[in-house]
């Protein structure tokens, strides 16, 4: 398919907020060098798409471009994009491969990863690339919303120092994960990040964070007073929450249009 330079006379410059939602018979986009922004959610679930050509002028990408392309092998983002939203690559099991544009002043690709250099976010990571290790790049801050959702690559974790926020779930679904590390400079989570990662054995937060620790196993917002995160190797045992303080439970649940999550638990306490 592809997609004309003008429209009744008029240039073609945006792509409106999904656009070619659920549109699973395209396989293969040609844009149009007029192009300046992609819309919300534009592609997601064009489950058949295989390959699409952003134009060089491409400003802007929305929230959930291609999240449930299942098919896209991979994907270059040209010098002129400024702009790209979380969670673009979410559900792409297919994906090898996000190429950054040499010229682009904004963003670069360490180890795989599309980083945003002008706000320090790690905002990207093609879930099929062949590795079963990750640290996150040096300089990086913020760990966008979504990033590694449904990537069953990636075994073991760092999250480096210097790292200061993760996104909501943004390593949610991560079925192959085994262990993660969190650095002493992580103090804010936007929300569960350690979404549904049933492998997930080990978490370990580093000795001099002041907000996190963990205790028996479990992951604890110590700031808070918030039990955040309990393996799911450790589902049906036994264990003491801390005596120093009241804790809260953290149960979170999600439901929408587009990712169509709605969750339920049962939990029972006694004392």
């Amino acid at each position: 398919m592809i997609v004309p330079d003008t429209l009744g006379g008029c240039s073609v410059t945006a792509i409106g907020n999904y656009a070619f939602y659920f549109k699973a018979e395209i396989a293969r986009i040609v844009l149009p060098q007029s192009l300046r922004s992609i819309g919300d959610g534009a592609f997601s679930n064009c489950a058949g798409l295989e390959e699409i050509i952003l134009p060089d002028g491409l400003e802007s990408i929305g929230v959930d471009v291609f999240y449930c392309c299942y098919a896209l092998k991979s994907i270059r983002l040209p010098a002129g994009l400024r702009s790209l939203g979380a969670g673009c690559f979410s559900y792409c099991p297919a994906l090898t491969e996000i190429a950054v544009d040499p010229a682009n002043p904004v963003f670069i690709e360490a180890d795989g990863a599309v980083v945003d250099t002008s706000t320090r976010t790690l905002l990207a990571y093609p879930l099929a690339r062949e590795a079963t290790e990750f640290t996150t790049p040096a300089g990086v801050e913020t760990i966008a919303n979504y990033t590694f959702e449904g990537c069953g690559q990636l075994q073991h974790i760092v999250v480096g120092e210097g790292v200061r926020e993760i996104g909501m779930k943004a390593f949610a679904y991560c079925d192959g994960l085994v262990d993660i590390s969190l650095p002493s400079t992580f103090t804010d989570a936007t929300g569960p990040f350690l979404y549904n990662c049933r492998a997930l054995r080990d978490v370990t937060v580093h000795a001099d964070n002041p907000v996190y620790a963990v205790v028996d196993h479990a992951l604890y917002n110590t700031r808070d007073a918030e039990l955040l995160f309990l393996p799911y190797s450790q589902v049906g045992r036994e264990f003491t929450v801390p005596e120093d303080g009241y804790y809260a439970i953290s149960m979170h649940s999600q439901q929408n249009f587009v990712r169509g999550i709605n969750v339920y638990r049962k939990i029972y306490i006694d004392g």
